[in-house]
C-alpha cells in the first residue's frame, strides 16, 4: 500500500495532554479517538490502493474525515479545514498537533 503516512494506532502524546481535558467524556471524537483501532485498521483498506502509485494520505483519516463531514453537513473543503483547524478532530484521527492536513481534492 502507497500511503504517505500510516495511521498511528495512539493519539500523540501532545495532542492527548491538551485536548483530552477540554473533550467531554460523551464526545464523540473522544470516542472515536479512543476505540477506533479496534474498528478499523489500515490493512482494511490495503486493496483500494496501488504499490507503485504517489503516496496518499491515511486511508483511515480520509474515512473519518468523511464521517465527521456527514455529521456537520459540510462541504469537503470545509471539512479539510476543520480536520487541520479543530483539536478535537485531531486527537480522533490522531494527529500531532502542528499537522498541515490534506487538501479537499485528494
Amino acid at each position: 500500500m502507497s500511503l504517505k503516512a500510516s495511521f498511528s494506532p495512539t493519539i500523540p502524546e501532545a495532542t492527548q495532554q491538551l485536548v483530552e481535558p477540554l473533550l467531554p467524556t460523551n464526545s464523540l471524537y473522544r470516542f472515536i479517538g479512543q476505540k477506533i483501532h479496534v474498528i478499523l485498521r489500515e490493512a482494511d483498506f490495503a486493496k483500494a490502493y496501488a504499490e507503485t502509485r504517489r503516496p496518499r494520505i491515511s486511508p483511515l483519516v480520509l474515512a473519518l474525515v468523511t464521517v465527521f463531514q456527514f455529521v456537520g453537513k459540510l462541504p469537503d473543503c470545509q471539512a479539510a479545514q476543520r480536520a487541520v483547524m479543530r483539536l478535537d478532530w485531531k486527537y480522533a484521527l490522531h494527529q500531532l498537533l502542528e499537522w498541515q492536513g490534506f487538501h479537499y481534492t485528494d
